[in-house]
């Protein structure tokens, strides 16, 4: 169960942990110009940091604004950064590498990232039944109530998270349910980056008080990165670790720092919060720099040197994560419940779709006449696959609506992002099996269309809705390349005058296969004429030369288009290579379906990116870090962390 404690003790243990990064020649930083482009130099944002944190201790990291506290904890909790990492982090005498975080750790970010939707005994039961597979209904249950008592969360458990235009839980309540949902895969480790952040003092203070009594109840060790601690929070830590400059100021023994800032000649005044005096005296940007770097030079002359002990943190101690059928069942399940209860997803869509037919309608009413040539091109702008008695293809229809769609599920996966990136950084589901989940769910977006009337389903008004649904999904992948699309589609030039290599997007990008593939389905599949035209009786006539067999004797030669699909397609087709009267229906779909699933490959390969990095293989002779100054080569330089496979 969650208060089980591991069957052995936990030490997590980083030396000479170190973070470079590359800043202009000037000391600005890179921004989004490549370090290639623009002369550099090496930055160290930290300096040979150690420390350890045992089981059921708290260790914080103190230290003014700019000291590295939030560089640090990333750096060990292996996200990806801009510099290059040095050190040597270990869990239990092994490094400590993504494979073991996912095992053994998780993290706590300092924005709360929850489910809006979601009550707090969902998000929970979601979360054990990803974590802990292995467990029945009734041992699930169980562990979520655990969890809810353990943290306080019995009286709100059925209150949904909320977001800023939903109220849900306060402040402290959604600090605490992040909390538990870092516990539920019963974690050996726990990172928090500013617990207390948006918490007054009392809160503040409940909140490390609970940490302190997690971190001895399940036995894990907890390390979290605190500003400004109160006088009560900072005597609830086991150990602390002050930064300044990226340096070690002191680590150890919260209880002990009175004793060593005295021992160092800068004792604590009376009725002075020891935090906050140290925090003062170890600030460069309010204090004389020779006196910081005197204390930081004093702490390293008396930190005794790092004792590594020896624990067997083997695989036979390592959860077994749920499988693919399990990870896909749960969160169908857990997505297809955020749809039913977010307002963005269907309502929106429904609303959107709604104002848009109703304005491009009343635009082109007059297309409804089919005895006039001159209506015929607004017609094939207009009209969308409609399941009445004429279906026809509606270019421009296509080219609203479809976007309009596709921007939306765009806009929740942003607003989601935060979430996806803590939950697929435990490790808890794999991102393919989360992108194919939001697939399935998708997809009755296009299939509505299969129902909207009975004659859906015969085989001439079939095909367009297919090919409308692979555009859909095509483009949820990729919205914002709709007007790229747009642009070269065929409609505004012809892809032979585009140059090389901008001419791949005219044929990569699904839109111009969209409508030529729904344009052949909908003008040429049938028997459909239309009326505004005669046919030539002799080669030429009095009106002048017929050579394409038909004549419009109320209409321009430019608005004479044909009788028969066929016909009003070739005269399209002469001036918009978009449109052709040869049945290429199935290739248009392959090519869109071969596009969305392309999509959605990269977008698994993109989140499976944020699951977290390594350490990055330093230089063969990484300059020294032990001193002020970064390129003195009077220190080896840190160690390399080496890989270590524990699956």
């Amino acid at each position: 169960m969650v208060v089980d404690a591991p069957a052995k003790p936990v030490r997590f243990e980083f030396k000479n942990c170190s973070y470079r990064v590359k800043v202009r020649s000037d000391g600005r930083g890179l921004g989004n110009t490549p370090a290639c482009c623009v002369k550099t130099k090496d930055r160290y944002l930290l300096r040979n940091v150690s420390a350890s944190v045992s089981s059921g201790e708290v260790l914080a990291v103190m230290g003014p604004s700019g000291a590295g506290k939030t560089t640090l904890l990333r750096m060990l909790a292996l996200e990806k950064g801009p510099g290059t990492p040095y050190g040597n982090v270990t869990l239990n005498g092994h490094a400590f590498t993504r494979t073991v975080y996912t095992a053994h750790a998780a993290s706590v970010e300092q924005e709360d990232s929850l489910w809006a939707f979601l009550t707090a005994r969902e998000q929970l039961e979601y979360a054990v039944r990803l974590s802990r597979p292995a467990l029945r209904s009734a041992e699930r249950a169980a562990a979520v109530d655990e969890l809810l008592g353990a943290l306080g969360l019995e009286s709100c458990q059925h209150t949904r998270a909320g977001n800023a235009l939903v109220r849900g839980l306060s402040g402290g309540q959604r600090r605490r349910l992040s909390l538990a949902l870092a516990l539920a895969k019963e974690p050996l480790l726990v990172f928090l980056d500013e617990p207390t952040s948006g918490l007054d003092a009392a809160g503040a203070a409940a909140v490390m008080a609970l940490l302190k009594s997690v971190a001895r109840r399940v036995n894990a060790a907890i390390l979290c990165t605190i500003h400004q601690p109160s006088s009560a929070v900072f005597a609830g830590f086991d150990k602390t670790l002050i930064l300044s400059g990226g340096r070690a100021a002191y680590c150890g023994p919260a209880s002990e720092l009175v004793g060593y800032l005295a021992s160092i000649g800068q004792p604590v005044p009376a009725n002075t919060n020891p935090a906050d005096h140290m925090l003062s005296i170890a600030n460069a940007d309010f204090t004389d720099a020779s006196l910081v770097e005197e204390i930081i030079a004093q702490w390293s002359s008396k930190q005794p040197p790092p004792q590594t002990e020896e624990a067997d943190c083997g695989s036979e101690q390592q959860p077994a994560g749920a499988g693919v059928a399990t990870q896909f069942g749960v969160l169908l399940h857990k997505h297809g419940r955020l749809l039913l209860r977010d307002p963005i997803m269907y309502s929106a869509r429904c609303v959107i779709f709604v104002v848009i037919s109703l304005f491009l309608s009343i635009i082109y009413i007059d297309t409804r006449r089919r005895d006039s040539q001159e209506q015929l091109f607004p017609r094939l702008f207009l009209e969308a696959p409609t399941m009445g008695a004429l279906p026809a293809a509606g270019a421009w229809w296509i080219s609203n609506i479809a976007p309009a769609l596709g921007l939306l599920p765009l806009l929740a996966q942003f607003l989601d992002l935060q979430i996806l990136r803590r939950e697929l950084r435990d490790g808890i589901y794999h991102p393919a099996v989360y992108v194919a989940a939001q697939t399935l769910l998708q997809a009755p977006i296009g299939g509505r269309a299969l129902h909207t009337r009975r004659r859906a389903a015969s085989l001439h008004a079939l095909p367009p809705c297919v090919i409308f649904a692979f555009t859909l999904a095509a483009f949820d992948c990729l919205a914002q390349a709709w007007f790229l699309g747009l642009l070269m589609n065929g409609f505004m030039m012809p892809p032979e005058d585009i140059i090389w290599p901008i001419r791949i997007f005219a044929y990569a990008l699904p839109l111009r296969w969209q409508i030529q593939g729904s344009t052949y389905i909908l003008w040429a599949m049938g028997d459909h004429t239309y009326g505004g035209t005669e046919r030539c009786v002799f080669n030429a006539t009095g009106e002048g030369e017929c050579s394409q067999g038909f004549f419009c004797p109320d209409a321009p030669p430019t608005s004479c288009y044909g009788e028969t699909g066929e016909e009003i397609l070739d005269s399209f087709a002469a001036n918009y290579s978009c449109f052709t009267s040869e049945n290429t229906v199935a290739l248009c779909m392959l090519y869109i379906l071969l596009f969305a699933l392309v999509c959605k490959l990269v977008y698994a390969l993109a989140l499976s990116a944020v699951r977290g990095g390594k350490m990055v293989k330093p230089p063969t002779t990484p300059p020294c870090l032990g001193s002020a100054d970064p390129s003195s080569p009077a220190h080896p330089g840190p160690r390399r962390v080496q890989p270590f496979a524990t699956r």
